[in-house]
């Protein structure tokens, strides 16, 4: 009930003249009826949600030493989808792919499936095969790959991961002999498993690896092993690795931490060989099983902000049994990347390495399989670049660098029986430089150019370059024009290549006997490849390549003639 007052606002009605002006109003009482009525029933459009915090994978990097390598193949034609690495985060769990080529036969395979695929859990198997058969020089010379693998990646609990992989890898592969061709194969078994975490500003990894590498099998044309010498006075030598990492950070500000890594490894070598100056039959010695390891303690301080990171650090390793017992070198590194079109970057570093058989194997696999190596060390590397872009997507790099390495394990030519390459010990060091250009339109045209120089020199040459290349350009050029189509066209040119070989009568220089040696032309690399893919669905690729079009003729290290002219047609299936 509501009492509302009506007043007449007429202005005649409120004149002096009218009697009952004074007089007008009226109480009114007005009642408001309120009728209840359901409606009906509707679902709620937003369902109610539970936003968890993200996981934060530990950022501890892993170790640099020597843990498992990468699966060699001295000449791959179909490009690597596992070769031990994790299967990459796809929609889709599987994978399978297939190649064959001409002019004899070059056949590549590749197959993977995620077993399990959660947010915690992933459990993938992989397999890959590779075979080249090819005829150079009246002899027809073979390559074959084939590896197995398992990996997993297992959340534990919000801010911890175990990591772990198996893998066994065989090879085969032959070369020029005393006698005609030599064949031996390979055995390679890794197990890995580290842990990382991460708790109240602290990151931290364990990890054990565990290594098999050796030479098997090894015939000799024209020879019959017997049963006191089983391999006709040669030694295959093979090696078992044990290493452990542990690792750790702490977070000292908002961009700051301190951090140290510890690797140990250690490494078991069968029988063997060792050889010396100038390297002839004579001269390997046969050497009873051995164990040598590395231990390495790299400490250091990372400040790091939106526009610079800069790290001091250092790396002290510990030999045994294998030359001298401590080295030092440096771990700094200083960046700046301020700008979006601008940056640098300055490193020092250095470092040990344990040279194991699988990793030489991986430079080569046409070396000479009974003779070990001892370590060697890096006291310094210095390396810079700076970079300009991407102006309307084009780039530019300009970088360099010098480095001292010692006992660094060069090839040279031997006469030690039966064949392949046998590495030296040469205290080597040397500068590089050079620059790269890119271009990326984001869609239709992606190119790049690179060229790289350095000495190649017996001890003045790029360390990283066993086979003393002085000139190396690259180039791509890939080109889109459907969105179902990419084009590619690549050249690689490696000029100045060479190794070393002593001669066998020494000199007298000096009042000493020395063996003087000479450069070997491993010939000019000029391979031009050209490609093309072809997406019939998000699944099913089809494609086609062809490589050393120019039919240059050149070496491996090892002394085995490169491939010709070759070609191979293919498919890739995502399942």
């Amino acid at each position: 009930m509501k009492k509302i007052a009506l007043i007449a606002s007429v202005f005649a009605l409120f004149s002096p003249g009218c009697p009952w002006a004074q007089d007008l109003h009226k109480d009114i009482n007005v009642e408001q009826a309120i009728t209840p009525t359901k409606r009906d029933a509707s679902r709620i459009s937003i369902l109610p949600t539970v936003t968890l915090p993200p996981i934060q994978a530990a950022s501890l990097n892993y170790s640099n030493k020597v843990v498992t390598t990468r699966v060699p193949n001295s000449f791959t034609t179909l490009d690597p989808v596992a070769w031990g690495d994790k299967l990459y985060t796809s929609p889709y769990r599987g994978y399978f792919n297939l190649g064959v080529g001409m002019p004899v036969l070059i056949g590549d395979i590749s197959a993977g499936y995620r077993i399990l695929d959660s947010d915690k859990t992933r459990l993938s198997i992989w397999g890959q095969y590779n075979g080249d058969l090819y005829k150079r020089e009246h002899t027809t010379w073979h390559d074959h790959t084939a590896s197995l693998g398992i990996d997993l990646h297992q959340a534990v609990g919000r801010k911890a991961f175990l990591d772990g992989g198996l893998d066994y890898t065989y090879g085969f592969h032959d070369m020029p002999g005393d006698d005609g061709r030599f064949s031996q194969s390979t055995s390679r078994v890794n197990l890995t498993a580290n842990l990382s975490a991460e708790h109240s500003g602290l990151s931290y990894l364990a990890g054990i690896r565990l290594q098999h590498f050796g030479f098997y099998n090894p015939h000799f044309p024209g020879e019959e092993p017997s049963i006191d010498d089983p391999y006709n006075g040669y030694e295959p030598v093979r090696q078992n690795l044990v290493g452990v990492t542990f690792g750790g950070k702490l977070e000292t500000g908002s961009s700051s931490h301190i951090g140290m890594n510890i690797d140990a490894d250690f490494l078991a070598t069968g029988k063997h060989y060792v050889a010396g100056v100038p390297f002839l039959e004579e001269n390997a010695v046969h050497m009873p099983s051995q164990t040598s390891g590395l231990i390495t303690l790299n400490p250091y301080y990372e400040l790091h902000n939106s526009s610079a990171t800069l790290r001091i650090g250092a790396d002290v390793d510990f030999s045994i049994k294998s030359g001298k017992t401590i080295h030092f070198s440096p771990n700094v590194t200083l960046a700046w990347h301020g700008s979006q079109v601008f940056g640098a970057e300055l490193k020092f570093h250095g470092g040990s390495h344990l040279n194991t058989l699988s990793s030489l194997y991986d430079i080569t696999p046409y070396m000479n399989g009974s003779i070990a190596y001892r370590q060697s060390h890096i006291p310094y590397a210095i390396d810079g670049k700076i970079a300009f872009g991407p102006f309307f997507g084009g780039s530019v790099e300009i970088f360099g660098g010098y480095a001292k390495a010692n006992n660094w394990l060069m090839p040279i030519v031997s006469g030690i029986y039966p064949a392949g390459a046998v590495w030296e010990g040469v205290d080597v060091e040397g500068y590089h430089y050079g620059i790269r250009l890119g271009y990326d339109s984001g869609k239709a045209i992606a190119a790049s150019a690179s060229y790289e120089g350095a000495p190649g020199k017996w001890d003045r040459a790029y360390y990283e370059w066993r086979d003393r290349a002085r000139h190396v350009i690259n180039a791509e050029l890939k080109i889109r024009p459907i969105e179902k189509l990419l084009l590619t066209i690549g050249y690689e040119f490696r000029a100045g290549r060479s190794c070393y070989i002593y001669l066998d009568e020494p000199e007298q220089i000096g009042g000493l006997e020395t063996y003087p040696c000479e450069k070997v032309s491993l010939g000019v690399v000029g391979d031009l490849r050209v490609g093309a893919g072809y997406a019939l669905t998000d699944r099913f690729t089809v494609f086609a390549r062809g490589e050393n079009l120019l039919a240059r003729k050149s070496i491996y290290i090892g002394g085995r003639p490169m491939q010709s002219t070759n070609a191979m047609i293919g498919a890739s299936l995502k399942f």
